[in-house]
Parts: structure tokens; C-alpha cells; sequence
């Protein structure tokens, strides 16, 4: 019988153990040395202030500025620029984009300010530090503050207008009330010596602010809705002249028979002053103080010395209706008078208040300036 040689098998198993194993560890340095080299460059990266800048600057939107800079809208009145209209003013004020410079005096070597503009209009500002040193022993910059300040874009001072008393006021489509008038019962100074006797018409001012942007525009309309505009060459008579075509004309012509008849009385003597006053005392209301003073008026006449008075021009200034069927009218008229020294011309000026009466227009009284 032979004698044969054992053969080893390979232990195959054994080997990819090994293997495994060396792999595994391989691998785990490689990565622990990637991470180390990663942990590294982060290091490195986030030691330059650049790298914190460019981060900071990437996630400042628009509307992150917005909702930091609403708070400028504090004292705007909200009835006149709602919270969606004041932050579409300041979305437009950034529409040319942000960008920043460093304030170098404000800067050390832990610490760095920015400004932040929009065009040429500061906005803002951030500043970014570094902090502690890691365990490469770099320090890392991070952002640590910003603020905003959009208070170049509040309007401070308030717009006003003034304008008859009906009629409407409104600031950007909406429709002044009471609240914002700040005077009421402006007298029209023409007519300031009757407002203690009469009813007129008076002026009221009213105030908007404050507001955010430049654009707050003040509209008017009159009872009628019709719009009006005001400016610092406005003819305020015309918002009291309030008498129609028709009592004008009427006031016109019973004005002018009146100057003339006053005229003619005033420069009459003893044998003319009876027959002028009866002229005279037809358009005057019986029984006023006016028709009395006339009457007393008479005896002076006897010793007056004119050779002929001649009303030479009037004018008149004013027509105002002050009450139902009463009327002010304010007249200038010339008058040349004849005496021994020649032609002298004198200038009066007078209100007149008229009343409408069954018989016609009278004068209810004379009020000589």
C-alpha cells in the first residue's frame, strides 16, 4: 500500500476576513482624513470675513428688508396709505438692488460694519464678528447684527388745503372726514363785517400727515362731485357770489337807479331836495333806519352849495345773496361835482343790503366806507 501527501485546502474565509477587515479600515481613515481635510477647508472658508459677507448678502431678499423695515410705518396714517401700500413704497425704493461698503473706522479685527444702500440712499447696515478659535485654530466670521432705517421716505410735515365749507376733500382716493379738519369757520374777508348779522358762507382747512413716499395728492370736489382745483391764484368770490344770472341783473340795474337817485339827493337843494327825495324814497324800505335818516337828512339840504353832481362810473364788487330774498352789494361810483372852485370828482364806496319785497327791490340800508 502506497503512501500519498495531504493537501491543505485554502482558507479562503479567513482571507476575506483579512480583507474585510483592511478595507474597513482603510476606508475609515480615508474618510476620518476627508473629514478631517472637509472640517479644515470649512475652517479655513469660514475664517474669511468674504465668506460671511457673500452669505449674508445671498439671503437678503426683498421681502426679508420689508418685514424689517415696516416698523418705519408707525406713524403713518393708515387711513391714507394702508400696510400693503407702505411696503409696496419701500419694495420700490430697493428695486435697484442692495449693495454694501465697509465703514472702516468702525471696524477692527474682530469686528467688521457694512453699510447697505440702494443706489446712492443708505438703508441699513450689519456687521458680521469672529468668534472663537477653532480646533485648527481658525476664526470663524458670522453675522451678528443688522438694522434698517427707511425714515428717508417718511414726509414729516402734513399737506392742508382750504376750501369752501360743502365742499369734499380727499388724499389718495379717500375721502377726508371731520377728524382732519384742523379750522373750521373761516370767514371770507370780503364779506367779514356781515358775519355777525348774517348767515355766509365760510371756508374750513383740512390737514393729512404723516405719510410715507412723496406722492400724496389732495383732491376736491365740490357738493356736486364735480372735481375743483385750488392754487395760490384761486378767486375765493367765487364761492360766495352765490346769485344767479337773473337776481345779478336785477341788482345791477336797481344799484345803479339807486346811486344815481342817492346822487342826485345828496347834491339838491332847498328848491330840488323835496322832489329828489321822493325819487330817492321809492327804492328805500319804509320805515327803516335808512329811510329815517334820509328824512332828517332834508333840512340840511337847504344851504347846499352844488351847481350839479354827475355820477361819472361805479362799479360794483360784490353781489351776495345773505338770506332769502336779501341781498349785500358793495359799490365804488365817482362822482364829479360842480361848485364855485370848479369840477371836484369824489370816490365812495358802499355796501348796500336790498330786500326783495311784493313791490320790488328796496334798500334796507347804507353803509358808507
Amino acid at each position: 500500500m502506497s503512501k500519498h501527501n495531504k493537501v491543505k485546502k485554502p482558507r479562503w474565509g479567513l482571507f476575506f476576513f483579512f480583507m474585510f477587515l483592511y478595507a474597513a479600515l482603510f476606508l475609515t481613515a480615508a474618510a476620518y482624513g476627508l473629514k478631517y481635510l472637509w472640517n479644515f477647508l470649512d475652517g479655513y472658508e469660514a475664517s474669511r470675513p468674504k465668506i460671511a459677507i457673500n452669505a449674508y448678502m445671498d439671503n437678503l431678499t426683498e421681502e426679508h428688508i420689508c418685514d424689517m423695515a415696516m416698523s418705519v410705518t408707525e406713524k403713518i396714517d393708515k387711513n391714507l396709505q394702508t400696510d400693503e401700500e407702505c411696503r409696496q413704497i419701500i419694495l420700490d425704493s430697493i428695486s435697484g438692488g442692495v449693495s454694501y461698503a465697509k465703514k472702516s473706522a468702525e471696524c477692527t479685527d474682530k469686528r467688521q460694519v457694512f453699510v447697505l444702500r440702494s443706489g446712492e440712499t443708505v438703508i441699513g447696515e450689519f456687521a458680521i464678528e469672529a468668534g472663537p478659535a477653532d480646533e485648527f485654530g481658525f476664526t470663524p466670521w458670522t453675522p451678528v447684527s443688522e438694522s434698517f432705517d427707511f425714515s428717508f421716505l417718511v414726509w414729516d410735515g402734513s399737506v392742508s388745503m382750504t376750501v369752501p365749507s360743502d365742499y369734499i376733500v380727499s388724499v389718495n382716493g379717500v375721502e377726508l372726514g371731520s377728524e382732519y379738519i384742523t379750522e373750521e369757520n373761516i370767514r371770507y374777508e370780503e364779506v367779514e363785517d356781515y358775519y355777525d348779522e348774517y348767515e355766509l358762507p365760510t371756508k374750513v382747512t383740512y390737514e393729512a400727515g404723516t405719510f410715507l413716499g412723496g406722492e400724496l395728492e389732495m383732491t376736491v370736489t365740490d357738493p356736486e362731485g364735480n372735481p375743483v382745483v385750488f392754487d395760490e391764484n384761486t378767486d375765493w368770490s367765487q364761492f360766495y357770489l352765490n346769485c344767479t344770472e337773473e337776481e345779478t341783473k336785477a341788482l345791477d340795474s336797481f344799484t345803479a337807479d339807486y346811486v344815481e337817485r342817492y346822487v342826485d339827493f345828496t347834491g339838491s337843494n332847498k328848491n330840488t331836495r323835496y322832489g329828489y327825495y321822493n325819487k330817492l324814497i321809492e327804492l328805500v324800505v319804509p320805515d327803516s333806519d335808512l329811510a329815517s335818516r334820509l328824512q332828517a337828512a332834508i333840512d340840511g339840504l337847504q344851504f347846499g352849495q352844488s351847481q350839479g353832481d354827475e355820477v361819472v362810473s361805479q362799479t360794483t364788487h360784490l353781489q351776495l345773496r345773505i338770506d332769502e330774498g336779501r341781498y349785500m352789494c358793495d359799490v365804488t361810483y365817482e362822482v364829479d361835482t360842480t361848485g364855485k372852485e370848479g369840477v371836484v370828482r369824489t370816490t365812495t364806496n358802499a355796501k348796500l343790503i336790498i330786500v326783495e319785497t311784493e313791490t320790488g327791490m328796496k334798500l334796507e340800508s347804507m353803509n358808507v366806507y
